[in-house]
């Protein structure tokens, strides 16, 4: 698949057969080598091949389910698509971080800030920089994940790996993981190889196309190939031709509609000559800027903090206090004294007294005594018993003299 057929003719791949015609025909008008000269020699042959497979419908087929095939691959230029290396060119290994494992838990990119970021849409860590930090701290951060998402993988593989993460649809962490129910679990490392395999069959069709033309023929193809792109752009973006007024003063000023050949076929020679078109092989590194809107770096304090166990004292004394303003919204903190021992033993005193009280009095005829009792004889001469009555004195005004205490110390005590 040297070039897409439909972008190269500027139509989407549902049109008819008159759409395909019409593209053709208007595109064949501009790169004719009677109209454009000997530079539109390579463009004609090109548009006849490509009208030659989309004419047809049998050939059209083929060619769509051999696009189909290779659709995934569009966009694949052999390079990371997020992380920058830095570190040293003898290094074959890579770090690269499974984003629909993530929960999103921030430790790596707290541990090793320089490696890793949390972009921003959907809450995820992605490294950005291979090897910035130490490799202690990078393998502590592969550690801390909870999940086990952080892998170490072959350097050579990092850009299939991160172009194909690129394209799986994900969520945000915060939302829960009840929204993936029973869906399948995408594996990033199995689909890559078969992201290989095919790309590898996208290689040898290269390679054998490749081997049709000589290196002077190739650099011309691709040359017309650019110029036709640009000639179907500039008439996909044309202004209709119902527009009198603009059609009235192009004629006044004899200026030409269409656009200039040799200066379109010129500026994709210089962009070939530049290698806008070629896969290069240095890192595209990303300014701050950017990195600034699409990643963010958590700080310390997101994580909770451990804590050990410690006095009471200890916990209390890190509490902060609130003064002047504050002090109002914050608990006031009240200094409760111990009770004195003498107001203490009041209740003690009255059933002393009152048990010696009754005492003195001696024992008399017993006043609403129990004729009979469950408990037999024994237990109702009990119950019946003048020292019975004294310790149910003192239990009683001992009650009484706690209750007394109790409120007199509550209404002292009230602001």
């Amino acid at each position: 698949m040297e070039y897409d057929l439909y972008d190269l003719l500027g139509i989407d791949s549902s049109s008819d057969q008159s759409q395909i015609k019409r593209a053709y025909r208007s595109l064949q008008k501009r790169c004719h080598p009677d109209i454009a000269g000997l530079a539109g020699h390579d463009m004609a042959i090109i548009l006849n091949e490509a009208y030659a497979v989309l004419s047809d419908p049998i050939s059209r087929y083929v060619y769509d389910k051999e696009r189909a095939k290779f659709t995934e691959l569009q966009g694949y230029t052999g390079r990371p698509m997020y992380s920058v290396w830095l570190g040293s060119e003898s290094e074959q290994r890579a770090i690269f971080v499974d984003e629909i494992r993530c929960v999103g838990c921030l430790k790596c990119a707290l541990l090793a800030e320089k490696t890793f970021a949390i972009e921003s849409t959907y809450g995820r860590a992605r490294v950005v920089s291979q090897w910035a930090d130490p490799e202690d701290k990078i393998q502590a951060a592969i550690d801390a994940c909870p999940v086990d998402c952080i892998s170490t993988v072959d350097r050579a593989d990092l850009p299939a790996l991160e172009f194909l993460m690129s394209k799986q649809p994900r969520g945000k962490v915060r939302i829960g993981a009840s929204n993936t129910a029973g869906a399948r679990i995408f594996d990033v490392f199995t689909e890559l190889k078969f992201f290989q395999k095919r790309l590898e069959e996208a290689a040898t069709k290269k390679s054998n196309q490749d081997s049709k033309y000589s290196d002077l023929q190739k650099d011309a193809r691709m040359s017309a190939i650019q110029t036709i792109r640009s000639i179907s752009n500039w008439l996909y973006w044309q202004t209709p031709t119902s527009d009198t007024s603009l059609s009235l003063t192009l004629r006044e000023k004899n200026i030409s509609r269409d656009p200039d050949i040799e200066k379109l076929r010129n500026a994709a020679a210089a962009a070939r000559k530049h290698g806008m078109f070629k896969n290069q092989a240095k890192a595209k590194v990303l300014s701050q800027e950017t990195q600034q809107e699409e990643y963010w770096v958590p700080s310390t304090p997101v994580l909770p903090l451990r804590i050990e166990n410690k006095s009471y004292a200890q916990t209390r004394s890190k509490t902060p206090s609130y003064t002047g303003v504050n002090r109002g919204k914050a608990y006031i903190k009240r200094d409760i004294k111990p009770s004195n021992p003498l107001v203490s033993g009041i209740p003690i005193g009255l059933g002393m007294v009152a048990a010696i009280t009754v005492g003195l009095q001696g024992p008399g005829e017993a006043i609403g005594g129990l004729d009979r009792h469950i408990g037999g004889s024994f237990a109702q001469q009990v119950v019946n018993s003048f020292g019975m009555q004294v310790m149910l004195a003192g239990v009683t005004w001992y009650l009484i003299g706690s209750y007394v205490v109790g409120v007199v110390g509550s209404l002292s005590r009230k602001d």
